[in-house]
């Protein structure tokens, strides 16, 4: 089996016949100020997040400082004639093992790409201190303007469809000798999972935070006879599962800021079984899924995958007592705010001093 970094270097050698993409410049690279967003993007507001251009605004500030430079993933329509918003990446030029963020993956869950706006100065300093990143701040941003949860339905969750959909990537559960699903999706996560498998053999995720939210009547007993609203959890996907410490300290952040974990033995819509406020091993084939996986298929190739070594989904409640907008952003910046801490429990190694 080809080893990571080698088979995505063979496989871009299609993509990409001048070489592998390398952490400065690349083909997608652009300077804040070439990237446009409309001004007339008419958003929802109901719940009090932020204009979209706000966010944009924070996310080019960050781009701009000095060690980061924005990649364009590519424009996202979001209404008719083809008006588009631009999904980007913030990243350091420092490359090498990584701390990865994402947010926005869903349109409906606002808390963590405002979040994320407002805490750009973490990233700042950690990028001072060497610690390469890849910022992914808002992954659906015609979601967020509609408050819609997937790329083309508001919430289905039978038929929707995310941009960080990864079937076509993953090994089967039952069958690993094939992907999970022989093709991409959707248009949008084809484009998207491309450009992190790409990103990933160059930046190699360490840690993966990927800030999402949740509605409070998503929590079952197995016999799905007894719902518990207003109750949370974590998704570890990473190799150590329900015992990453990482997934841990963001249970006890949740807690703090007065999310009710659900109990042990409840289950999300999905079937899965929540313990110590962890969900741990789920084969979700999402974008989490794909960062934490061993191997992967690439250009019809089985390869060595990301294996990030902790990956945790943060699911923050939508409502429920003390669920104003505002705390569940705040919980977001102190899980942010901790991503030094979490390095240094990964064991990561700054670039430079």
């Amino acid at each position: 089996m080809p080893g990571w970094r080698n088979g995505i270097r063979e496989g871009l050698k299609i993509l990409c016949p001048q070489g592998l993409v390398g952490p400065s410049p690349t083909p997608g690279t652009m300077n804040a100020a070439d990237i446009k967003i409309p001004r007339d993007v008419k958003a929802y507001s109901e719940d009090g997040r932020p204009a979209i251009g706000e966010l944009y605004a924070a996310y080019l500030e960050l781009g701009n400082s000095p060690g980061f430079v924005v990649e364009k993933i590519y424009d996202r329509i979001y209404s008719e004639p083809e008006k588009t918003l631009p999904v980007i990446a913030v990243k350091t030029l420092e490359a090498g093992k990584s701390i990865w963020v994402i947010s926005g993956i869903h349109g409906e869950e606002p808390a963590g790409p405002v979040a994320i706006a407002r805490n750009i100065k973490i990233f700042i300093e950690l990028a001072k201190k060497g610690i390469p990143l890849i910022v992914l701040p808002l992954c659906n941003p015609a979601g967020y303007a509609r408050n819609w949860r997937y790329l083309f339905d508001k919430k289905n969750y039978d038929k929707g469809r995310s941009i960080g959909d990864s079937d076509h990537l993953i090994p089967d559960e039952k069958n690993s000798s094939m992907p999970h699903l022989p093709e991409p999706s959707n248009h949008d996560s084809e484009i998207f999972t491309e450009w992190i498998v790409k990103t990933a053999s160059v930046y190699p995720p360490l840690i993966v935070i990927d800030l999402h939210e949740d509605d409070p009547e998503t929590i079952l007993d197995p016999t799905e006879s007894l719902r518990f609203p207003h109750s949370t959890y974590v998704y570890s996907h990473g190799e150590l599962g329900a015992g990453d410490p990482i997934a841990k300290e963001i249970v006890k952040i949740l807690k703090k800021n007065n999310h009710k974990l659900a109990p042990d033995g409840a289950e999300t819509r999905f079937g899965e079984k929540i313990v110590g406020g962890i969900i741990s091993g789920a084969k979700d084939y999402s974008v989490d899924h794909l960062l934490s996986s061993r191997e992967i298929f690439y250009k019809g190739k089985k390869i060595a995958g990301p294996s990030a070594k902790s990956v945790v989904v943060v699911e923050t409640l939508t409502e429920g007592p003390g669920m104003s907008f505002e705390n569940r952003i705040k919980t977001h910046g102190e899980i942010l705010d901790s991503l030094e801490r979490f390095w240094g429990m990964a064991g990561g190694q700054a670039i430079k001093p």
